[in-house]
């Protein structure tokens, strides 16, 4: 004990609230923001004796991933690490008011990123739809029980919806050495289909799920986690259930880079590899196969990212291919990229806890010249493309920026068209005294001769 004591990695960790005295007035603002505790922090750093300079990386990239401080950075001196955390302000008042042309759809809410100081996010939101109204609620506690584990739960109630989720969610480091997922959802909801982005007939979802994981990392040249996993999904109509087993590779980074998605302060962009296969053989007519593959990869001028998700049972089957890229040209112009392809057969309630019945696009996820959920189908293709600028800044509160877009995209049961939306986009994101929320105001066109469709809101754009 006391040999592994000596070899160990000492962390001193420095907390720093949102403003400092140098930056009047808004330093007086800090009373509004109590500072993180250092006593909190140290359930998130890694202290792996074999492999100390990996655990500051890991630790550094864990604590960045909670999206609550302005700054994560270390400074090592022989074996002490000196840990500096300068917060931003994690709460606010959250209004986010999305129009297209005259639909309109109204969320009100209250979010906590760092409650009290002790790295819990809490949050209360009240969405009031063009289509339907519910109320959210939840919390979750990152790093607990374990290191590389997040605990998170939330509700939702509505006329038409109810829904309780409470889960456990691993943090994928190659420093894991105990794999925990387990889900539980329990779900009563109306799906709406559309037609054009008007209701035209409804699917009425009930299911309850069950699903637990578990293995241990076994760490060599490189890291896998085999694990065992168990998964029971009970209808209205039947029951699925499924024993089997997977396999989870990972081998991640950090890249830092500016200019790429936000404009106040230096983008922390993951690099590297997560796989995962699943498969469940063992009960007869609940056979399962899922894939899911993601790469990472770039510098600080360009930028990949692409994933692939694969699922077969006996009764359903999904696949979707999504990726994203960037490229930064000149100061403050970036080139931007996102595809979107997708093929759903056999939809049964087996799927119904993924949320995909079917595919839509609209101006709510890049055809910004169409109504939310106009095209809908069970094949989906999505083609994106935009010049981002970034304009100007107000200090660190706020940026000003624009994009010129265009974009080829349908969804239908059998795709053999892509239809054309262009325009243009402005943009301001938030800055310390919330969360880096981007609020776009979009014109779309379908051709120069067709009419404007005006949408605005925050998400309306893909980071």
């Amino acid at each position: 004990m006391i040999a592994l004591f000596i070899i160990s990695l000492f962390w001193q960790i420095n907390t720093k609230n949102v403003f400092s005295q140098d930056e009047y007035p808004l330093n007086y603002l800090n009373f509004l923001h109590p500072v993180t505790k250092p006593l909190f922090v140290r359930r998130f750093i890694f202290n792996d004796t074999t492999r100390d300079s990996l655990s500051v990386m890991e630790t550094e990239r864990r604590l960045r991933g909670l999206g609550i401080f302005r700054s994560v950075r270390t400074k090592r001196n022989g074996d002490t690490v000196m840990l500096y955390l300068h917060d931003a302000f994690s709460m606010s008042l959250f209004l986010d008011y999305r129009f297209y042309n005259d639909q309109r759809d109204i969320t009100i809410g209250f979010e906590e990123d760092n409650f009290l100081g002790t790295l819990t996010r809490v949050s209360a939101y009240y969405f009031f739809y063009h289509d339907i109204t519910y109320y959210q609620g939840g919390f979750s506690v990152p790093a607990f029980p374990f290191k590389t584990v997040d605990f998170k739960a939330f509700f939702q109630r509505g006329r038409h919806i109810k829904k309780d989720m409470l889960m456990l969610n691993p943090f994928v480091t190659p420093l894991i050495k105990n794999y925990l997922n387990a889900l539980y959802i329990r779900q009563l909801k109306d799906e709406y289909l559309y037609k054009n982005g008007v209701i035209f007939d409804t699917s009425h979802i009930d299911y309850a799920l069950y699903s637990a994981k578990y293995g241990r990392a076994v760490r060599k040249k490189y890291t896998f986690v085999p694990y065992g996993a168990f998964e029971y999904l009970k209808t209205k109509d039947t029951a699925f259930k499924r024993i089997g087993t997977g396999i989870y590779y990972v081998d991640l980074g950090t890249i830092k880079t500016r200019y790429m998605r936000r404009f106040l302060y230096n983008d922390y962009l993951p690099k590297g590899i997560i796989a995962r296969i699943e498969v469940y053989p063992l009960l007869r007519y609940n056979e399962r196969l899922a894939i899911y593959f993601n790469i990472k990869a770039g510098d600080r001028k360009k930028y990949l990212e692409s994933t692939f998700i694969y699922s077969l049972s006996r009764s359903s089957g999904y696949v979707r291919v999504k990726s994203k890229a960037y490229y930064r040209l000149l100061h403050k112009l970036t080139l931007f990229a996102y595809t979107d392809f997708g093929a759903i057969h056999d939809v049964t309630q087996s799927l119904s806890y993924e949320n995909i019945l079917v595919f839509s696009l609209g101006a709510n996820n890049g055809m910004y010249a169409y109504v939310p959920h106009y095209f809908n189908g069970r094949e989906m293709a999505l083609l994106y493309g935009e010049l981002r600028y970034f304009a100007f800044r107000i200090k660190r509160l706020a940026g000003v920026g624009g994009a010129i877009f265009y974009a080829l995209g349908n969804a239908d049961e059998h795709i053999s068209f892509l239809h054309r939306s262009f325009g243009l986009s402005f943009r301001f994101e938030m800055g310390a005294l919330g969360p880096a929320a981007i609020y776009s105001f979009n014109i779309g066109l379908k051709d120069f001769h067709s009419s404007l469709l005006f949408s605005f809101g925050t998400t309306l754009d893909f980071q």
